[in-house]
């Protein structure tokens, strides 16, 4: 005796497309996201990589912990922009596989977010290889200043010097300040030299 076929084949091919259809738009804006945070992490890189040498020049104070983190958070980055520039590739073959499901409109929108993923990863790489630049100046200044005796290194932040460093942060953020202010005082100073020249070139005539 045999069995009756049931036909509910159109019925999963359907949903199978409809869940990838989900799934290429979840990793559209995963992958947004993802690199968003990237290019956003490697800014606050590039910032803690000049501050931390701007900190030791200006208080002569090497904190060998800072530089531990800085060193970690670099190469937990580095091997996520290595995996995160190859998604590109994943997302145009998950797309070339399911094209035909979608309108010509459609598939112009994701053509679109398909190009400003790529200049996303672009500008990451760009930035990254300028990022990569800065970690190894930093590192060949880092191995300086240990070697350097007139540098006062600390080890770690505990409840001994907690109270020493606080103060000496106080005190390099006040100077940072004092020195924005330097700066904006002299290009005003500038300004005010060539409005100078102006007014005396129109006396002259």
């Amino acid at each position: 005796m045999t069995k009756l076929k049931t036909k509910i084949e159109p019925d999963e091919k359907v949903y199978k497309i409809s869940q990838s259809m989900c799934k290429f738009n979840e990793l559209l804006n995963m992958t947004t996201k993802d690199l968003d945070s990237n290019l956003n992490k490697i800014e606050q890189l590039q910032e803690a990589h000049l501050n931390f040498v701007n900190f030791v020049k200006t208080v002569n104070l090497y904190e060998s912990y800072k530089w531990i983190n800085i060193k970690y958070d670099y190469n937990f980055i580095k091997n996520k922009i290595n995996k995160d520039k190859k998604i590109i590739h994943v997302i145009t073959k998950f797309f070339g596989s399911i094209t035909n499901y979608y309108t010509l409109i459609e598939i112009h929108n994701i053509n679109i977010k398909i190009n400003d993923i790529s200049c996303k990863i672009e500008l990451m790489i760009y930035k990254f290889n300028k990022l990569q630049i800065l970690h190894n100046q930093v590192h060949n200044k880092s191995k300086y200043m240990i070697r350097n005796n007139s540098v006062i290194k600390i080890n770690n932040f505990n409840n001994i010097n907690k109270h020493l460093l606080l103060k000496i942060y106080e005190n390099y953020n006040s100077i940072k300040i004092v020195n924005i202010k330097i700066k904006n005082l002299k290009n005003i100073k500038k300004y005010l030299g060539r409005e100078i020249f102006s007014i005396q070139s129109n006396l002259v005539k």
